[in-house]
Formats: structure tokens, sequence, C-alpha cells
């Protein structure tokens, strides 16, 4: 318990609250996104920005974010892994 001094006594449960700062995420979050064929090129930079805002608007992330080419991504009619391990 912090104690506030207060005419050179001690006063118990006075004080101020410190709150660390959230831990910060080493490595970033990976993040896979396949576009469709009727996204550009030159709009993809657009796109990242705006979904970056967003993540980082409701989430408090920002993830690395690698654009995939459409029909990347396997494709399965049961339950898939949407996350992928890649450590040990």
């Amino acid at each position: 318990m912090r104690q506030a001094q207060r005419g050179g006594h001690l006063v118990p449960g006075r004080g101020e609250a410190a709150h660390p700062a959230p831990p910060r995420v080493v490595p970033t979050l990976k993040l896979k996104v396949e576009h469709t064929e009727k996204v550009r090129e030159e709009d993809l930079p657009r796109l990242e920005s705006e979904l970056l805002g967003k993540m980082h608007g409701l989430l408090k992330i920002r993830p690395a974010v690698t654009w995939l080419a459409p029909n990347t991504l396997e494709r399965s009619s049961k339950k898939t892994q949407l996350l992928e391990k890649t450590y040990e």
C-alpha cells in the first residue's frame, strides 16, 4: 500500500495509482490477408492503412500485414485452423 505524507505524518491509503504501460508484443503479430481478384495492387497500401487503423482503434494492435494473392489460403469444408504456429 502506498502512503502519502501530510504534515510530517504518513497517511495510509493515500497516493496515486501507477498504471504501467501495456506490454509490447515482440515479435509483432503477423496477419496474412488474401485479397480478391478485383483488388488492384495499387489499392493495397490504402486498404492496409484502413485495416490497421480499424484494428488499432478497436483492438489496440498494429499487426504486420502480408497480402496474399487470390486463392492462396487453403479452403476447407471442415473446421480450419485460423492461427498458424510459427515458433517453437
